[in-house]
């Protein structure tokens, strides 16, 4: 932590807070895709998708939309509040981890909707090339600074709270 919290840190490379332990930033990551699975139960349902997948079949493209759609909404539904209020998810709180501005400072729901969430989940959907975007993102965490391309869009860092 800097000396004074409420002065900026302009040294990107020195954190304002302890950076979140990229073991424990995964397990948070895992907890809130559970939620997301668990949310996706109804769509799947509703579209037959295991006995689609059971007989060897692709699920069609509305299929694939509809998950999509549903995952943000769920998402949002089920984390803006956490998000707006202590910039985290679920998961993040779970494991006692934030997402904060490169000075510490707490970004609204909307700004990491809007920069951190949303561009990255549209990116992975891309067919052929979305899986290797999401990797790419995923690995940027083994960089000194431990930020994503997602937090690195956003201005945005993740740190233990």
């Amino acid at each position: 932590m800097s000396e004074d919290a409420h002065t900026p840190n302009h040294d990107l490379e020195q954190p304002v807070a302890p950076l979140a332990g990229r073991v424990r930033r995964l397990a948070a990551v895992l907890v809130d895709g559970l939620i997301a699975l668990i949310a996706a139960i109804p769509i799947l349902m509703y579209f037959d998708v295991w006995n689609t997948a059971l007989a060897g079949q692709e699920p069609g493209l509305l299929v694939y939309i509809a998950l999509f759609v549903w995952g943000l909404v769920a998402f949002v539904l089920i984390n803006y509040s956490l998000l707006d209020k202590r910039g985290q998810t679920v998961g993040k709180y779970l494991l006692g981890v934030a997402i904060v501005g490169l000075n510490g400072e707490r970004k609204s729901a909307e700004h990491l909707l809007l920069r951190r969430y949303i561009p990255v989940s549209v990116a992975t959907q891309i067919p052929g090339i979305g899986g290797l975007l999401g990797l790419i993102d995923a690995l940027f965490i083994f960089g000194k600074s431990r930020r994503c391309i997602h937090d690195r869009i956003a201005g945005t860092q993740v740190v233990r709270v």
